[in-house]
């Protein structure tokens, strides 16, 4: 079914893999001498104040990054500050960005350019305003220009610059060796579940422990910050470890410790996380335009909606881009539209857009009207803006327009509903060989094979029956005969699903019931077979019955069952049975020729067509290939 744009984005299903492990974080500490400056080494240049620091704009020098100072020391600064590399000697220093050592810090572009008091980024060292002299006076140093050196490097409110006098003083900060303890953080990702949900819904709680590398002793009231690295795919709460999808993609989630001054050093662990689609097995349906006089239809196929009151004793309005629900009083139910999934499913999620004129506010209830309180907060919903709601269950919602004032109301004008299907696969105690209870059955949708039941294809080949088993999670295609079995009888519940599926090669099992349109329908898929229904022979063995209850009656009035199909030209006898447990094949009783010639099968009933060494079933016999 299709997908509206704001849903091809919807993030439902999300994988984690573990990052490269711990690393530690890095402290700058302020320095006040010349005894500070040391080439190779990495400085932070920052304001007196110790509140900006020279930033990083794509991948260069530029801009401010806020920072702390904690007792002359920046601790995990962002990854936007700028990591100024220093070069050269006394007199002749230069700055170069260890992201990008190529580009250095300049006053100027080269000679024959206007100067002015920008600081500049430029490709060499040497004649064009890169070379600098530190000097230092009572702890706050001083950065001359070399080409120039009437300009200093100073801080103005907004950006660092070049200026012959006034303006702010700057300090550096110098990367240093942390002391303490070595610590390991390690992320907990067990907080993490598969959603099906929509965007900027939570998808679990990260968690993350610390403890002293050499012991592996639990560092007390240790405490990490979070972070996302891509916030466009997923954002993490800083404290909480709380993730809420946002797009498709990856990001790295990192659990930062800061360490204690002297007692641990820091340390951090990272996750990748994949946010992908929507769980393949939800449906969905959306309505995007709605007629002049439309109170009630059908999104697509299965969604239907209705419309009541656009206020008291007042019939829905109509407005020309969707359905008008008026103003009803907060605590009292009037303007609302319910949305109803049919019998075996269930709603999971929906999203409404507005296309009033004025902001109105709206909430909504599951399962049933208004009675005594609200499922969700409400909600202020503004024109061309959405409300979403994820994580439902049920067969109906109702959505309010809870705004106040005679000129306020809700225009719908699209409606998005994802919703999920179950089934029952009933197994009759009576039809069992003594270690497994079988059954036929279809589904005029896919559905995916459940823990509790084996599904399988049965086929025909080198006169035999031959199964072949489906895996567990593998989709069954709709409209599809199969075979079912289980160590229980009774019912076994399986998911519908949205997807495709599969039916495997040769399968002779026809659908019944809610498969078939007619018995029209019915009678041209097996019009040159005869029936056969699943059944029992002599009480212990499984297998299939031709005979009269086995015809047209059988297949088109009994509903989600399968029958097997049989070409008129074999005429077996009435009997086809399971009696060998381990290859699943067994003789058709006198049977006037083969089906197949020359097929080829192991064990387990399934085709091969260039076997090795083994044991096999060709021609209906049993044979050893060394």
């Amino acid at each position: 079914m299709k997908k509206s744009t704001l849903f091809k984005t919807m993030l439902l299903l999300c994988a984690l893999v573990v990052g490269s492990g711990s690393s530690w974080a890095t402290d700058y500490e302020k320095i006040t001498t010349t005894a500070g400056l040391e080439a190779g080494a990495n400085y932070l240049l920052v304001d007196n104040s110790g509140t900006n620091a020279l930033g990083v704009v794509s991948g260069n020098i530029g801009g401010i990054v806020s920072v702390s100072v904690s007792k002359n020391k920046i601790t995990n600064p962002s990854s936007d500050v700028a990591i100024l590399t220093l070069g050269g000697t006394t007199g002749a220093w230069t700055f170069t960005s260890s992201k990008n050592s190529n580009k250095y810090l300049a006053y100027t572009l080269p000679k024959g350019t206007t100067k002015n008091n920008n600081l500049f980024i430029v490709d060499k060292s040497t004649d064009n305003g890169a070379t600098w002299t530190i000097t230092f006076s009572d702890g706050v140093p001083t950065i001359t220009n070399v080409y120039n050196d009437e300009r200093a490097i100073k801080f103005n409110s907004d950006r660092f610059c070049c200026y012959a006098s006034a303006q702010t003083a700057v300090a550096l900060y110098k990367e240093v060796e942390e002391t303490g303890d070595a610590t390991t953080t390690t992320i907990n990702a067990s907080g993490i579940t598969n959603t099906n949900k929509f965007l900027g819904t939570a998808a679990g709680t990260l968690t993350a422990s610390v403890v002293v590398t050499s012991t592996s002793v639990a560092v007390g009231g240790a405490t990490v910050t979070w972070s996302s690295s891509d916030e466009d795919v997923a954002t993490v709460g800083s404290t909480t470890g709380v993730v809420t999808l946002v797009g498709a993609g990856t990001t790295t989630i990192t659990a930062s410790y800061a360490g204690s001054a002297g007692v641990y050093k820091s340390s951090s662990d990272e996750y990748e996380l994949t946010v992908t689609n929507q769980d393949p097995n939800l449906f969905y349906e959306e309505k995007t335009s709605f007629g002049s006089g439309e109170t009630s239809g059908t999104l697509e196929s299965l969604i239907t909606y209705t419309s009541y009151k656009g206020g008291a004793s007042t019939s829905p309005a109509i407005y020309n881009s969707g359905i008008r629900l008026y103003q009803i009083n907060s605590g009292s139910y009037g303007g609302y539209i319910k949305l109803s999934a049919p019998t075996g499913f269930s709603i999971t999620a929906f999203s409404i857009t507005s296309t009033s004129t004025n902001a109105t506010t709206v909430n909504y209830t599951a399962g049933s009207l208004y009675s005594s309180g609200f499922d969700g907060s409400d909600y202020s919903l503004d024109k061309s803006s959405t409300y979403e709601i994820s994580g439902l269950d049920c067969s109906d919602v109702y959505i309010y327009n809870l705004g106040t004032g005679s000129s306020n109301r809700l225009e719908i004008g699209s409606i998005n509903v994802y919703f999920k299907g179950e089934a029952t696969v009933s197994l009759n105690a009576a039809c069992t060989d003594g270690e497994k209870y079988y059954g036929t059955y279809s589904n005029s949708y896919a559905f995916v094979v459940p823990s509790d039941l084996t599904v399988s294809c049965v086929g025909v080949s080198a006169g035999k029956l031959a199964v072949t088993n489906y895996s567990t999670g593998e989709v069954v295609k709709a409209n599809t005969g199969v075979m079912v079995s289980s160590t229980t009888s009774g019912n076994h519940t399986i998911t519908l699903s949205g997807q495709t599926g599969t039916e495997k090669d040769g399968n002779l099992l026809k659908p019944t019931g809610s498969g078939l349109a007619s018995a029209s329908d019915m009678s041209a898929i097996v019009s040159d077979c005869k029936y056969y229904r699943l059944t029992m022979h002599n009480g212990t063995e499984i297998g299939f019955w031709w005979g009269a209850e086995a015809g047209a009656a059988f297949a088109y009035n009994t509903a989600n069952r399968a029958f097997l199909a049989i070409p008129n030209d074999v005429t077996p006898a009435h009997g086809l049975w399971f009696d060998d447990e381990t290859t699943g094949i067994s003789e058709i009783a006198n049977s006037k020729q083969p089906i197949v010639n020359g097929q080829c099968f192991n064990l387990a009933g399934q085709r091969v067509a260039q076997p090795t060494k083994g044991l096999y079933i060709v021609n209906g016999k049993k044979v050893v290939i060394k």
